[in-house]
């Protein structure tokens, strides 16, 4: 079945060592993203389809969060204010953390289960900006120091940024 988002891949360096973030890529498509699509306040994907995944070859601290190499998806809780990302080494499960309809009127349930949230590393506040308009969700890497590089989240007029570094 054809999605209506792409699908990403960003293969990114910290130091000498590298890590993969696969993401569902979706658009604006003239809609209002956060606030309206994405609500604020809420758990979201950071994405489209399955959730956001970060592989990791080395042990990491992720925006403060201590992280063994391996994988890990990545969820965000968008506000007004301020955004706060969330760890979890639940990855196999669809991204959907809030009942939905399909375009078929089909409900479907989150798949954000109290199995999948038992799973959860932690919880951190991260920065944000505000950039110029992102047609489609995009990932890339800011290279810091020879220890760190951020992630860089962008889609419509946010930028979330989430440092990492070797450990």
């Amino acid at each position: 079945m054809a999605r209506d988002s792409q699908d990403g891949a960003l293969t990114f360096t910290v130091g000498s060592r590298d890590a993969l973030l696969c993401y569902g890529r979706p658009s604006t498509r003239g809609r209002t993203v956060f606030g309206d699509l994405v609500p604020f306040g809420e758990l979201w994907r950071t994405g489209a389809n399955e959730p956001t995944v970060l592989q990791l070859s080395f042990n990491a601290e992720v925006a403060g969060l201590r992280l063994a190499r391996g994988k890990y998806s990545l969820y965000t809780v968008p506000s007004r204010a301020d955004w706060t990302i969330v760890i979890n080494r639940a990855t196999r499960q669809w991204g959907l953390t809030r009942p939905e309809r399909g375009k078929n009127g089909r409900l479907f349930e989150s798949a954000y289960t109290p199995a999948v949230q038992a799973a959860e590393v932690g919880r951190v506040p991260v920065e944000t900006g505000v950039i110029p308009h992102v047609e489609r969700l995009t990932a890339r890497a800011e290279h810091v120091d020879d220890c760190r590089t951020d992630l860089l989240i962008e889609w419509e007029t946010i930028q979330v940024r989430i440092p990492v570094r070797r450990v």
